[in-house]
């Protein structure tokens, strides 16, 4: 048995869709001006399965295609005698291209080269671009996760300055100290520079 890159490509796509997917749907939630308890749930679990679907589509980047062979279904005497093994570049070689191919392969081109391998080459070109765009998207997918967070602690710092000022208000000015009467003034301070920038960005 063995895995071909083709096939990997395939595997790749499906993610490719899933994180799209994923994608379009937090997008969707995050439009919302109040998210209930399962939709922010849902946020930070398609923000997994992106992180997720990036880091499987990285391993199918690395893997090679590497036959299994069953020994104890050939005999003995018709496995071939040991030779000096051949290096590494050889070995993808062979598994790269045929062996026409490979005799019109110079520099990195292709003097002529069969349907086959033509084939392999335009699939190797499509991995590397998946791979780049997979990289993207789990950059996006950072992006999103942490701009998500930041929100959140934004709004529970707001909503901890408000109390705070409820608290100090209610002992009365009066009665606060130096230090009390100059937090009153940075919390208040403070609650409007966040409700600008929250105003700002909406």
């Amino acid at each position: 048995m063995e895995i071909s890159k083709v096939q990997i490509a395939q595997i790749q796509r499906m993610f490719g869709r899933t994180v799209a997917l994923c994608e379009r749907l937090s997008k969707g939630l995050k439009k919302k001006v109040r998210l209930d308890e399962w939709e922010k749930e849902a946020i930070t679990s398609h923000s997994q399965m992106v992180l997720d679907c990036n880091k499987l589509n990285w391993m199918l980047n690395t893997l090679k295609a590497v036959p299994i062979i069953d020994l104890e279904s050939e005999k003995v005497e018709s496995l071939p005698p040991p030779s000096a093994p051949a290096s590494i570049d050889e070995v993808e070689d062979e598994q790269k291209f045929c062996d026409h191919c490979k005799k019109h392969y110079i520099d990195g081109k292709f003097d002529t080269i069969c349907d086959s391998c033509h084939l392999l080459v335009e699939e190797e070109a499509k991995a590397v671009i998946q791979r780049k765009l997979a990289r993207v998207a789990e950059l996006q997918a950072r992006k999103d996760k942490n701009s998500t967070e930041i929100s959140q602690a934004t709004k529970q710092t707001l909503a901890d300055l408000k109390e705070q000022v409820e608290l100090l208000e209610s002992v009365g000015y009066a009665n606060l100290d130096q230090k009390g009467k100059q937090s009153l003034t940075r919390f208040k301070r403070r609650i409007a520079d966040l409700e600008a920038d929250s105003a700002s960005v909406a």
